[in-house]
């Protein structure tokens, strides 16, 4: 599998988020998870998707454009995203994105049509860019590789995902996927 279409893989994840609120200690308080799933569980709905996608970060991305449909699930407490990117091949994926009561953190996980694992990042909300921030590492070549991913809350219609990964000790811009509501 090529390392970019496995990217595009890993960014999606970050697209299942969660409505769930948690009781959980951490160094965010009740009251700002209880936000931060608010503003996940809001996601719900059907959206217009425009994938950017770097196979090689110098060089201009491919265009390509989707749809997701976002759900919540499992008593609110997860949000379930199904996400097909009109491409060549058509690309197809499914996450869930909720928090991790055990470790007060969020977490995404992901699995799709171009990878046969499911990944699993965690992160936490940075209200300097008003982002839920992903990290983890997903395995290329038989050897790890840091990731990050961004989600940016832009307002009720419009939000973004980010999905960087890092190329001998440079990180690149590899997927960035742009969501406004249908």
């Amino acid at each position: 599998m090529k390392a970019g279409a496995f990217g595009i893989s890993v960014l999606v994840a970050v697209l299942s988020w969660s409505a769930a609120a948690s009781s959980a200690s951490s160094s965010a308080s009740d009251a700002d998870h209880t936000a931060i799933a608010q503003r996940l569980a809001a996601l719900a709905g059907t959206w217009q998707v425009e994938q950017q996608f770097w196979s090689d970060p110098d060089a201009a991305p491919k265009v390509d454009q989707g749809e997701a449909v976002l759900q919540n699930v499992l008593g609110n407490r997860h949000l379930e995203q199904r996400l097909r990117i009109d491409a060549t091949p058509v690309f197809e994926g499914r996450g869930f994105t909720g928090l991790d009561e055990a470790t007060g953190h969020w977490y995404s996980s992901w699995m799709d049509t171009n990878f046969n694992g499911v990944l699993l990042l965690h992160g936490d909300f940075e209200a300097s860019s008003n982002s839920l921030v992903f990290r983890g590492q997903m395995i290329q070549a038989a050897k790890p590789v840091a990731v990050r991913e961004v989600l940016h809350f832009v307002d009720g219609d419009h939000f973004t995902v980010d999905y960087f990964e890092d190329h001998g000790g440079r990180e690149a811009h590899m997927v960035a996927l742009s969501y406004r509501r249908r």
